[in-house]
């Protein structure tokens, strides 16, 4: 009968069926052979089970981060905090402020205090009326002011919105307390100057309420109070 030989003997070269617990030709005991065979095998399978096992928590852990970094994103864009309302506040509240003074004076009004201003060329008026009013326009040094029908408008500033509280009505919605400030520009230095010549301009704080809600690309100013 016919066998396949599957191991060869050290000892003495020839081969044996790899069932064979002993040469055929010398009876040299191959045992050991099968032993350091199965182990070699054994070794084999640990260690193609061991990268597995790398692979998989490889893997777990970039799945891990990608969903943790996309969560962030998710959280970070939902985050209501004092900056974003702010930016959100700025982007939809901030007033301009002007002050106005009439073009025209008698000299039952103001009549010095013009005469002073065109003194500093702030104004350029002529008088009329047998010199007693005066209708006046801007002056070489009062550029920043702007003649618009029988007013002369002086911008003197802005009122920058402050977030001074933020609460959560719900996931989606929340009230914020924002107070309006008045923060100078060029022209307050003259209206300072001169502020018996203009009416008083809106320069107090304001409080107001601001409603969000939350959208899909993140939170809205729906209503200012």
């Amino acid at each position: 009968m016919n066998r396949t030989a599957s191991f060869t003997c050290p000892n003495c070269g020839g081969g044996s069926p790899s069932s064979a617990n002993f040469c055929e030709h010398c009876a040299f005991d191959l045992r050991k052979l099968h032993e350091r065979s199965k182990f070699r095998i054994e070794q084999h399978w640990k260690l193609i089970l061991l990268l597995g096992f790398v692979l998989v928590l490889v893997g777990g852990y970039v799945g891990w981060r990608r969903i943790g970094h996309a969560n962030s994103e998710l959280t970070s864009k939902f985050d209501l905090t004092t900056e974003e309302v702010s930016k959100l506040a700025r982007d939809k509240m901030v007033k301009e402020v002007e002050a106005n003074l009439p073009k025209g004076v008698t000299s039952f009004g103001h009549f010095g205090t013009y005469k002073d201003m065109m003194r500093a060329k702030v104004l350029d008026c002529e008088p009329s009326l047998f010199k007693r009013y005066l209708d006046c326009k801007p002056g070489a040094n009062g550029k920043l002011l702007k003649l618009e029908g029988g007013m002369l408008t002086l911008p003197i500033g802005r009122k920058i919105p402050s977030v001074t509280a933020i609460s959560r009505v719900d996931e989606t919605s929340a009230v914020a307390d924002v107070v309006l400030e008045f923060e100078p520009a060029k022209g307050y230095e003259i209206l300072r100057e001169w502020e018996q010549a203009f009416y008083k301009p809106a320069i107090d704080a304001e409080q107001h309420k601001v409603y969000l809600k939350r959208y899909d690309d993140g939170w809205r100013i729906e209503k200012v109070e």
